[in-house]
């Protein structure tokens, strides 16, 4: 993946992790040490949507039943968005 795109993956999932946060949080405060759950008050319902919001936006599968189970942070999410 190219560095282009792979910096519009990111905005695409900072965009959609700051339209689930509660409270509501800028894109520009998304960043890689904020826990999804505990920071970010995204849920593990609200966390399956943003999983197949995400795999659409990107148009790609990324999450997995594994490394779904090791996602705590936002750095997490960019990790496996890399591969």
């Amino acid at each position: 993946m190219n560095q282009n795109n792979l910096s519009q993956d990111i905005n695409i999932i900072r965009e959609l992790i700051s339209s689930l946060s509660e409270p509501s949080r800028s894109i520009d405060s998304i960043t890689t040490e904020l826990a999804i759950e505990n920071d970010l008050g995204i849920d593990s319902l609200q966390f399956i949507r943003f999983i197949l919001e995400a795999e659409e936006r990107l148009n790609r599968n990324i999450f997995n039943v594994e490394n779904i189970a090791e996602i705590v942070t936002v750095g997490d999410i960019f990790e496996l968005i890399q591969k």
